[in-house]
């Protein structure tokens, strides 16, 4: 199994493991502490503690959760700084130097099994792709699952509101309708320039949607980080007819990976 095969895996399992049950504990959290609200009549803000109480139970879940999910996942990843890359746009770890980093709750067991997985890491270098890790083909498009998991809580957010507004409590029910909208059209953009820029890798060439160009029609190409980084990087594409500035930000593989593939694929076309 190559390495991005494994970093996939590793992926879907933190979705599965921390994201999913995080999203669950906040909604349960919330209704429990609104069926209370409306059974006995508590005052109004009895159903804010019920959101903040979401929040701050989820937030432990993912504290303890996403130790042991680094254990799992260092013990079966080769490349840590792609691992962890994919980990933040996933939304399953923060950024490096993030405040909330330092809320992770470790076992002293699984801080010392990180640091040796780190440090065996960075002892043994990553090769880099060659003609047996290279797969036939790579596909370059906005993750499904990540759209999926940002649509989920914007919905809910936005009926949580829609009830606060329709009990009379418009400010709250309207300052988080609003946010709630603004998050699900980002999400929205998000799946449907999935469907428009699918571009495709390999040994002839790539593919842009329909369009089609041999590696010997390219004159240049090259995926550059932007200034926001990662969110807004480009694949520049210069053909014997066309130029192409495409926005791949937030796509499955980071600048530096699909230049790599890039150099790999042309390579292999020319031996």
């Amino acid at each position: 199994m190559n390495e991005q095969r494994l970093i996939d895996r590793a992926i879907k399992r933190g979705q599965l493991v921390i994201i999913l049950p995080g999203i669950i504990i906040l909604i349960l959290t919330f209704c429990v502490f609104l069926y209370f609200q409306r059974r006995f009549v508590y005052p109004e803000y009895f159903s804010l503690l019920g959101l903040l109480s979401g929040f701050i139970l989820s937030w432990l879940y993912w504290s303890l959760s996403v130790a042991r999910w680094k254990v799992w996942a260092y013990s079966n990843v080769n490349d840590l700084e792609l691992l962890k890359n994919e980990a933040v746009k996933a939304n399953i770890i923060w950024p490096g130097g993030n405040f909330f980093n330092s809320t992770i709750i470790y076992s002293r067991s699984q801080r010392n099994q990180l640091i040796e997985l780190e440090n065996k890491n960075y002892r043994i270098p990553f090769l880099k792709i060659d003609q047996t890790d290279l797969p036939k083909t790579t596909v370059l498009k906005y993750p499904i699952v990540n759209t999926v998991f940002n649509l989920i809580l914007p919905v809910f957010m936005v009926s949580v509101g829609v009830y606060l507004i329709l009990s009379d409590r418009n400010i709250i029910g309207g300052i988080i309708v609003l946010f709630s909208l603004l998050r699900f059209v980002k999400a929205l953009k998000n799946l449907v320039n999935k469907n428009e820029t699918i571009i495709t890798l390999h040994e002839m060439g790539i593919t842009i949607g329909k369009d089609r160009f041999g590696w010997n029609e390219i004159i240049e190409i090259e995926a550059t980080f932007g200034v926001a980084g990662r969110e807004d990087q480009e694949l520049k594409i210069k053909t014997l007819n066309n130029v192409f500035n495409l926005s791949i930000g937030d796509y499955n593989l980071p600048a530096d990976k699909i230049n790599e593939r890039i150099y790999s694929y042309r390579n292999k076309a020319h031996i």
